[in-house]
């Protein structure tokens, strides 16, 4: 075994198969000796760090911190927030669980699979409904503008 708890998302990035965990971590694993070469703890703020979709653009990687709503890019050993709570736009979003993303040029866009939830029961209810409420997220690296690109997705 490799010894990664919960391996959530895989990219392939500098020779290494990568990825997030749900204990914060970003993993880079040898694909040759499947062991684990190098492991960096993604930096909590209000709750746990838990990574998911993990992408490349060759010289920095990108995901989402479920645990507290952030999108970052991960390059020389730094993890930058690009999407958090301070962000222009992110209250009129209002994110609920971010869960993945694709890059394109300098737009980088998300999933959010719920609008905010209060506790389990709504977060239940809400499922159980199959009330479509998610939304596809867009953040313009160059200008830092985030927007909803389509909402009412199930």
């Amino acid at each position: 075994t490799v010894g990664v708890s919960g391996g959530e998302s895989l990219v392939l990035h500098q020779g290494h198969v990568v990825t997030g965990t749900l204990d914060g971590y970003l993993v880079g694993i040898n694909p040759d000796t499947l062991t684990v070469q190098w492991r960096r703890k993604c930096p909590e703020e209000r709750k746990k760090c838990r990574v998911l979709g993990v992408r490349s653009d060759g010289k920095s990687l990108y995901g989402i911190d479920v645990g507290n709503g952030r999108v970052f890019r991960y390059r020389r050993d730094v993890f930058e927030w690009l999407v958090d709570r301070y962000t222009p736009g992110m209250r009129a979003v209002n994110p609920g669980f971010l869960n993945d993303l694709v890059l394109y040029q300098d737009v980088i866009f998300f999933t959010d699979s719920y609008v905010f939830m209060d506790d389990d029961r709504t977060m239940l209810q809400r499922f159980y409904s199959q009330k479509a409420e998610g939304k596809v997220l867009l953040f313009n690296m160059t200008s830092g503008v985030l927007r909803v690109f389509k909402d009412g997705v199930y």
